[in-house]
């Protein structure tokens, strides 16, 4: 019975920051925990590690909504999906118009240009630093082929 109320428990606890996380209010409720815990004298230090763990691996100064506009701006609206836990986006990379092949010739830019993205992402002070480029032969929520970024806040 003990490990099942055990099991129960870190079922309901993983559920609750998951849904914190997705709500974007993971980082009040860390404060407010450190806090509590403090006033009530239970501020372990295996309780404060798990808190700096939660902090680092979930919370961060990223306006992933204003983040996900820029890049679909920036690149002529392709699909960007975001991995919050990893700091990575994707985005489709998908094949050219005849209108994109000519601005492309013109530009010698690339609708997908790393420094064209990274200049509009200043105003949020992130930028993007390349993983990879994939071509799956399955299909990935919407996504085949895409490139993958990891996210990196800028030092104020």
């Amino acid at each position: 019975m003990d490990e099942f109320m055990k099991d129960l428990s870190n079922i309901l606890i993983s559920n609750i920051i998951s849904n914190l996380v997705k709500e974007d209010k993971l980082d009040d409720f860390i404060g407010f925990a450190r806090e509590k815990a403090k006033e009530d004298g239970m501020d372990t230090e295996e309780l404060m590690s798990f808190f700096d763990e939660l902090e680092e691996q979930f919370c961060d100064n990223i306006d992933w909504d204003k983040l996900f506009s820029i890049v679909g701006e920036t690149t002529n609206n392709r699909k960007v999906m975001g991995f919050r836990q990893d700091k990575c986006i994707i985005v489709e990379n998908r094949t050219l118009s005849n209108d994109e092949v000519e601005k492309y010739m013109e530009t010698e830019t690339a609708p997908i240009n790393l420094n064209t993205l990274n200049k509009a992402l200043e105003s949020i002070d992130v930028k993007l630093e390349f993983i990879e480029a994939i071509d799956n032969p399955f299909d990935l929520e919407g996504f085949r082929n895409f490139v993958r970024f990891k996210v990196v806040e800028l030092d104020k």
